[in-house]
């Protein structure tokens, strides 16, 4: 793991636990409504958060999946441009989703299912949030902006996140 990657974790960890009662110790995880923690590579539960790190050209969720009901995304922008973090429900792979011409994502497709976005999340910003409930079922998170003719989901800027 990079050092950037170790850097992100460690001021997430900060960032969740200045927001609730949890004691959260470096390497524990994330923080659990009820004062739990969510070891790293496991599933996040109801209430949990999720860690998110974006750069050019890829998101990392840790962890990658989730039990149904309330949830946060940490989100870190590690990369050098402004970018988005979409959330649609869908039974389609993050890879496959349905594109218009110019790489972005056809989010009007009925294939999926709109959750919600933050948008204009600056290069290396670490306090975003974005607050969520999530039913069971495949989600892909994906940045959907189209800067001088790039296309950051065509780039790879997606990922998958399942919820049980």
């Amino acid at each position: 793991m990079g050092i950037r990657h170790v850097m992100v974790l460690v001021v997430t960890g900060v960032l969740v636990g200045a927001c609730s009662t949890a004691s959260n110790s470096p390497g524990q995880g994330n923080s659990v409504a009820g004062g739990g923690s969510v070891a790293p590579g496991s599933s996040a539960a109801a209430g949990a958060t999720v860690a998110a790190a974006m750069k050019e050209w890829s998101i990392t969720l840790d962890p990658a999946t989730g039990t149904a009901g309330a949830l946060t995304f940490n989100i870190a922008n590690n990369g050098s441009f402004t970018h988005e973090f979409i959330v649609v429900k869908t039974d389609l792979a993050d890879d496959k989703l349905p594109t218009k011409a110019d790489g972005s994502v056809d989010q009007s497709d009925p294939q999926l299912t709109a959750v919600d976005e933050k948008e204009d999340i600056a290069a290396g910003s670490t306090d975003n949030t974005l607050a969520v409930t999530l039913t069971p079922g495949q989600y892909v998170v994906f940045c959907n902006l189209v800067v001088s003719g790039t296309s950051h989901y065509a780039q790879g800027l997606h990922t998958s996140f399942t919820v049980n």
